[in-house]
């Protein structure tokens, strides 16, 4: 097949990629229900805190509000939980889109130490405590994270920022060269090798999201659906909360909107820049077939900017690829260009087609650090987790209640980052495209060859995932 004739076929999703059931949206929604998009009967006027934002974020700061007796009231624009929230790929992991040594060289070895050591409490503290206590069946799985490199230069990158986490933060980490890697994923020789870290995890999202709307709403939580927050007013001491159901009066109030905030909360639009992320889902195959090319059955991803990754569906029938963050293309198109990079990692899979693809969106803070805390205003926020979500939105989310609270637990490093916005930034991402373009050149240039050994590559890891 000629250049053209890929290209062509790529941006009408071609019947050899495409397979007869597809659906274009997560594969995750199977497992939600009709039930779990309800909005709550009724419409309270009054709250003690009204949450704008029905995803992990905002679910995990209801329950805690609601556990310690307050009576709250969250909006979700869309549908709740039908936003990232279940349109991640559920890894779990533990990354900023900064890394260790960036931080340690930008603050001191001090500063990162305590940022990272976070992370490892938000993943492998704070979410299983709450799966655990809510009783969650949502597919937890610690099976560990393997992060690929592309080059030579590439690997020595991934190598020196995991040793770099290895001495202090004590995290468990496994250097792999190309034939130990080949135990772990049996792919082409696209990688050189990898670093494994056994202590990371994936989720069923939906199930997650199902479980933690469920919990809210047996605590009393009301959650309303297609109820898009237009305003937020301070009146005395007291905030008015507009919506298309009516005007709710409430003594606090957290946005936890992240890469679904709208113009109208501006104040946020302007610190915000969305990230649009891709990823499909194949057809059935049989289960002993992808346990021979995946026998670990764990998370992998590449060490580019633009990151790729695989992981297997709970059930281990289907292969769940992400990537190509950023261009917007119809969808179908979308799915063959990752079926495509789906295949150059494992090509015993030609024959297997695409049965979901869907996409979603995330949110950077203009220096790409998660953020909580307080507007002057006295409007609390947890927002900004770069394609890290899961982990960091629900750990966040319990943050920011604890906050509201009053209590201990609140307190987090993370409270002392400044949220700033740009004067050259309104919230339109007008510099994404362009961005994203020169990244995929610069990862297609530095990191795409085993056998080359480019100059000055670092560790990008983390962008997106």
């Amino acid at each position: 097949m000629s250049a053209q004739e890929t290209l062509r076929n790529a941006r009408s999703g071609g019947s050899e990629d495409i397979a007869p059931d597809f659906v274009e949206g997560a594969y995750w929604w199977d497992a939600m229900g009709q039930e779990d998009g309800k909005s709550s009967p009724g419409f309270r006027a009054s709250a003690d805190a009204a949450i704008v934002g029905a995803g992990v974020t905002g679910l995990n700061a209801a329950i805690e509000l609601a556990r310690s007796g307050r009576s709250v009231a969250v909006f979700d624009a869309g549908v709740a939980g039908f936003g990232a929230s279940s349109r991640n790929t559920g890894f779990l992991g533990r990354f900023l889109k900064k890394s260790f040594a960036e931080l340690a060289k930008a603050y001191g070895v001090e500063k990162a130490t305590a940022y990272y050591a976070e992370l490892f409490q938000a993943l492998n503290v704070s979410m299983v405590e709450v799966i655990q206590r809510e009783g969650i069946n949502c597919d937890f799985n610690l099976s560990g994270r393997v992060v690929l490199a592309r080059s030579p230069s590439q690997l020595r990158g991934v190598v020196d920022e995991f040793k770099l986490r290895q001495k202090h933060l004590g995290e468990d980490v496994h250097i792999l060269d190309r034939s130990e890697l080949q135990r772990e994923i049996r792919c082409s020789n696209v990688f050189c090798g990898g670093v494994l870290i056994p202590d990371m995890a994936t989720i069923h999202p939906g199930k997650y999201h199902a479980g933690l709307l469920a919990a809210a709403t047996k605590l009393g939580v009301l959650v309303y659906s297609n109820a898009r927050v237009s305003g937020i007013t301070k009146s005395a001491d007291k905030f008015d909360v507009e919506t298309p159901l009516g005007t709710l009066r409430a003594t606090d109030v957290i946005v936890a909107t992240n890469g679904y905030t709208g113009k109208e909360m501006n104040w946020f639009a302007r610190r915000l820049v969305p990230f649009q992320g891709f990823a499909i889902a194949t057809e059935e195959v049989d289960r002993q077939r992808l346990a021979g090319l995946l026998p670990t059955n764990r998370s992998y991803t590449d060490a580019d900017f633009d990151t790729m990754a695989i992981r297997l569906t709970p059930d281990g029938k289907r292969v769940i690829t992400s990537g190509r963050t950023g261009k917007a293309m119809p969808i179908r198109a979308k799915a063959s260009l990752l079926r495509k990079d789906l295949l150059s990692v494992l090509p015993d899979l030609a024959d297997v087609r695409v049965s979901y693809a869907w996409s979603g969106f995330c949110a950077a803070p203009l220096d790409t650090m998660p953020k909580i805390g307080q507007r002057s205003d006295g409007v609390w926020y947890a927002t900004g987790f770069t394609f890290m979500g899961m982990p960091q939105g629900s750990y966040f989310g319990r943050k920011v209640a604890f906050q509201v609270l009053g209590k201990p637990e609140g307190e987090t490093n993370y409270s002392k980052v400044p949220f700033k916005s740009s004067p050259f930034y309104s919230g339109n991402p007008w510099f994404l495209r362009p961005l994203m373009a020169a990244m995929r050149v610069k990862d297609r240039f530095e990191n795409r060859r085993c056998d080359v050994e480019p100059p000055n590559a670092t560790f990008p890891y983390g962008a997106f995932l």
